[in-house]
């Protein structure tokens, strides 16, 4: 045996082992948010991000189970923990140099949103919504943009530890509004076990942003570039667009 098939299988010991390694640290975690991630029975099982994420990991040579968790504790994680992939949140200046940006998902347009029997609630510009009490998910880009427009936690704001939560309470009427993006404003309906929406757009026009796929600051960078690489192919042959734009199938409640 020459010296170059000598040191081969010592070589892929050590390729098989560093990829063992990189998938046992590596966490990808998100939040119950329809349409982009749906959980059943405490699993995501649907939601047009999910699908991608799989599509993304399994070109990425990764093989880890996605993790549903409140989005405090999701963006938590992220913040804090090492080899944190998280998804799909708002890309914002204040977020900037917080993560890595691996790639973007989607982008959004953003309003007010009031319960539609609530008549006599009107919302043009963000000096009528500081009247009103207003909900967000704690940690959230909404959250950040209501406090940075003068809303006060305790005064007029109402925080909850995910997206849903704050729907619920618009629902219950806890609250007046909610600023949120259209897209999820939509469907959300269907996940409260309401069949027709019972809110309604406020003629506000919010900001625009994206959602992205992002890593902890502390991610090690060969995770960056796998997972950087393997969205850049899924959106150059075409499956982007389909996982993006299909229309999941809610399970029952």
């Amino acid at each position: 045996m020459d010296k170059h098939n000598r040191f081969y299988p010592l070589f892929l010991l050590w390729l098989y082992s560093a990829i063992a390694w990189t998938q046992e640290s590596l966490r990808v975690v998100t939040e119950h948010l329809p349409p982009y991630q749906i959980v059943s029975n405490k699993r995501l099982v649907a939601g047009s991000s999910y699908l991608l994420m799989q599509e993304v990991l399994k070109r990425a040579g990764y093989s880890v189970q996605i993790e549903a968790l409140p989005w405090a504790r999701a963006y938590q994680t992220a913040l804090t923990d090492k080899n944190v992939v998280i998804f799909s949140m708002t890309r914002s200046r204040e977020r900037e140099s917080l993560f890595y940006w691996i790639g973007e998902l989607r982008a959004l347009n953003y309003s007010f949103y009031s319960l539609r029997a609530s008549t006599g609630i009107r919302v043009h510009a963000i000096e009528q919504a500081l009247h009103y009490t207003v909900v967000a998910a704690r940690n959230s880009v909404e959250a950040d943009i209501l406090q940075q427009q003068g809303f006060k936690q305790g005064k007029n704001l109402i925080l909850t530890t995910g997206h849903v939560e704050a729907w619920q309470v618009l629902l219950k009427g806890r609250a007046d509004i909610i600023y949120a993006n259209e897209l999820i404003a939509d469907s959300i309906h269907l996940s409260l076990g309401e069949q027709v929406t019972p809110f309604v757009k406020q003629p506000f026009a919010g900001i625009r942003a994206a959602l992205y796929v992002a890593a902890s600051k502390t991610s090690d960078i060969e995770i960056i570039s796998r997972l950087s690489l393997a969205l850049q192919s899924v959106k150059q042959d075409g499956t982007f667009e389909k996982l993006v734009n299909r229309q999941p199938l809610l399970p029952s409640r």
